[in-house]
Parts: structure tokens; sequence; C-alpha cells
């Protein structure tokens, strides 16, 4: 199997800014000729990769695109390889859309180290018999294909020490089942506006013990360069009083600032259409993101003389409902983990995955934003009557979603992250067409309207 060309990830200071793409999407996506025609005009976008985020909020034509100089995303590459330890034993093997920002920096660690890739379309077979085949010692995947190999019931190869794993939020328990599986996971912390990775772990962990409750995540080793700091106002979105072990340490926005932050965002104009803007939100050199995280200080210790990150979810992940904060991610998780509990009738167990099960915001009258929980439209109501009544339990009054909504399929990024974003507009639309009447009326939880049901579902 041929390595993808490495020179393409090359890229002078003075070259033309080149955009990063998805090349399945429809044309009327893609970039258009306004946008090339305008960034050949910006003398500050010379030398930049641009990329779309692969995040959760962002599709279409008009996402903002990130802007990563050359030398931003050659920093993050080098300090992934000295994270890594990467030597001339090593190689890639590629399983990543090279149009994001993790694909990508794959080939340019691979170029920096002078080590090859191999490249192969996602199929979790495909992939496992690749990296025996190719004698592979490094990957990266997302949680939906780590998700895959687990249902495939794979094991890993021998030769593979590390697959990186990021892109989102990792479940616990589909860690434990991989790590049993031999697949050397290393759970990462980053995003596009920095190149990549800004934590990861060191080894893989050994396997957890199952447990409902394994919120809050990993403490993750910060990469070489990174400066972090947390922003206010701190808080900390739990996963609920059914989790009484709490760490100490405070949560809150975090801002960063190193050689691999990006230089700022090329985003549609909305006082002019078809036109662009260039944005630079950096301050000081420092960026604040949407991530809620801790921090630790590194010690003086041997094993832990790298400041470390505990990701706590996402500002826009974090509602009020009645003056009382919720974290709709670790809601989520909660009753991802019911639903792979002994507990439940076994026939709902298909059904509500980790892949499937979402919880969303939808604006109400009375309660300012509620939660409202998704599922398949075909579960039956008798199959999830026991397992919600049972969620309620586990949840504090406030946390608990106020109605029920059953959709086909749940829009998802090309990486497989839950886009919702947008499910929460659809659901918005859908309400506003039913008539709009607030999901609690009363503090009775009546029927609310199509298209929601009620929650415990009658």
């Amino acid at each position: 199997m041929e390595p993808p060309d490495l020179i393409t990830v090359t890229l002078a200071p003075d070259a033309a800014p080149r955009l990063h793409f998805n090349p399945r999407l429809p044309d009327d996506r893609h970039p258009s000729a306004g946008l090339r025609a305008w960034l050949a005009d910006q003398p500050q976008l010379r030398g930049h990769h641009l990329f779309q985020t692969s995040g959760t909020t962002s599709a279409g034509a008009g996402a903002p695109w990130v802007a990563l100089s050359a030398a931003a995303v050659r920093a993050s590459a080098l300090a992934v390889n000295q994270h890594l330890g990467t030597t001339p034993d090593d190689s890639w093997l590629l399983a990543l859309p090279t149009f994001h920002v993790g694909g990508f920096g794959i080939l340019q660690r691979a170029a920096l180290a002078a080590i090859p890739v191999f490249a192969t379309n996602w199929d979790p077979a495909r992939y496992a018999r690749t990296a025996a085949d190719t004698g592979a010692t490094l990957s990266a995947l997302v949680p939906t294909q780590v998700s895959d190999l687990v249902r495939a019931d794979l094991c890993a190869p021998a030769n593979l020490r590390a697959v990186l794993v990021g892109g989102g939020r990792l479940d616990p328990d589909l860690h434990r089942r991989a790590r049993q599986l031999g697949w050397p996971l290393l759970r990462t912390f980053g995003m596009t506006e920095t190149a990549s990775q800004v934590a990861t772990e060191i080894s893989p962990a050994a396997p957890a013990p199952t447990d409902p409750d394994r919120l809050p995540g990993p403490w993750l080793p910060v990469l070489a360069g990174w400066q972090l700091r947390l922003a206010g106002p701190i808080h900390d979105p739990g996963p609920g009083p059914a989790n009484a072990t709490r760490c100490g340490e405070p949560a809150a926005a975090l801002e960063l600032r190193g050689p691999a932050l990006f230089s700022g965002y090329v985003q549609p104009d909305l006082h002019a259409p078809d036109s662009w803007q260039w944005v630079d939100p950096r301050r000081d050199g420092w960026w604040r993101c949407r991530d809620l995280v801790r921090l630790r200080p590194a010690t003086r210790r041997a094993s832990d003389d790298q400041p470390r990150l505990q990701w706590r979810g996402r500002i826009d992940r974090t509602i009020k409902v009645m003056g009382e904060l919720v974290d709709l991610d670790a809601v989520e998780a909660r009753l991802q983990a019911l639903a792979r509990d002994p507990g439940p009738p076994a026939a709902i167990r298909p059904a509500v995955t980790v892949d499937w099960l979402a919880v969303i915001r939808c604006a109400d009258a009375r309660a300012g934003d509620v939660p409202v929980l998704v599922l398949p439209a075909g579960l039956a109501t008798d199959q999830i009557r026991r397992w919600l009544e049972q969620a309620d339990a586990q949840l504090a009054p406030f946390e608990r979603p106020r109605a029920l909504w059953r959709i086909d399929s749940l829009p998802r990024s090309p990486l497989g992250k839950v886009r919702y974003a947008r499910l929460e507009q659809r659901l918005a639309a859908a309400v506003a067409s039913a008539g709009g009447a607030s999901v609690t009326a009363s503090q009775t939880r009546p029927d609310p309207p199509p298209p929601l049901e009620p929650w415990p579902p009658r």
C-alpha cells in the first residue's frame, strides 16, 4: 500500500493560503470563487492552512474557517512527536480524513520524523487487518471508529503501540471494552484552533471497572509549548447529586497560548452578502475557548512533571434550568450508563446505545431552558418506561429531561460527532410549527405538544 504524498503538507510562509475542505460535500457547500478571490487579497493569510472545524456546531458554507500558519502546524507536529517519543522505527496508519486537522496532522508528524504513512478508507475489519499487515505502530481514531472496532469484536495487532483518540468525548465503558481488546488508546484533548492536541495521555490506561459515576474524566498531561489558564466564571458542571465524589479543583473556561495556536477566523460578513471578514479573537496571544476544564500544575515528582488538564464539558452544553446549572453532557453520560446497566429490560439495550441517545436543550417559557431526551423513533414506549423511571431517580429534579423526542437519525459531522446545534434547531422548528406551547406549562409536567412526548412516557 502506497503512502500519501507527504510533499503536500509543506507550505512556504509566503505561499497563497490553502483551503482544506471535504471533497464529498455538495457543490453548493464547496468554497466559493468569491472566497478564493478574497483570500488572494489578504496578506496576513499568506502561508496559512484553512480548515473548517470538526466540532458539533459548525456546518455548511457559512461556517467559519480556522486559519493555521505553517509554523503552527509544524509546532503541533513537533510537540506530538516529542510526547509520543517517535523514532525512525515508527510508522503511521491513517484512517482520518485529511481535510480535518486530525488527519492532516498525521501527515505533518510523519514528514517531520521522516517515517512512512499507510492510508486506508474506514472499515473496521480492513483497518485492523491493515494495521497488522503494515506493522504500523501509531494511529489515530475518533470515538465513532473505536465503537465500530468494539462492536465488531476486533482485537488490536501487537505492533500498534499508541492509538490517539480525539474529536469528541470517549465513553468510559467504550474505552474499557476497547482496552480489553488490546487497543492501546491514548485519550486526547484538542481542537482545530490548536492545530490538533493540547493534552494527551502518556501511556494506555488499564481498563477501569464499570461504574455509572465515572465522570469526571482522566487528567491528561499537557504537551510542550502550551500555556494554559482558567477564565471565569468558575463553576462545576458535575454529573449531579448521584456522584458524591467530585474533584476539588474548580472548572472554568480555558484560555490558551502557544506556538501551535491559530491566527484567527475567516468567516462570512453578516452585513455584506457573499463577503468575508478576518477576525482575530486572541488577546495578547491568549484565546478563550468554549471548553470547561480543570487544571493541575506540574509537581516535582518524576511521574508527574507535566501540568495536567481534565475536560469537564462545553459552555454551550451547559444550561440554566430555573436558576440551576445543568451540564447536558453529564446528563447524557448518566443516561448512557443506565442504558448499559443490567437493570433495564434487555429489549432496549440493542437500540439505546452510546451511538444514539442524545440530550439537548429546548427553550421553555417558565424554566428558561430544559433538557430533552432524543431516542430512536422505532423504540416502543413499554420498552423504555421502566428505564426512564430509573433515570428520574438518578437525576436531580432540575436535571431530568422534561420531554422525549423520537426521530429517525441524529445529524452528525463527517467524523461522527452529533451536531447538537442543528438538532436543537430542528426541535425548535418542530415545536414552533406545533403551536410553540411551553414544555413545562405547570409543575405537574403536562403532555407537551407534538413532536414532544411526556417524560416518563405513559
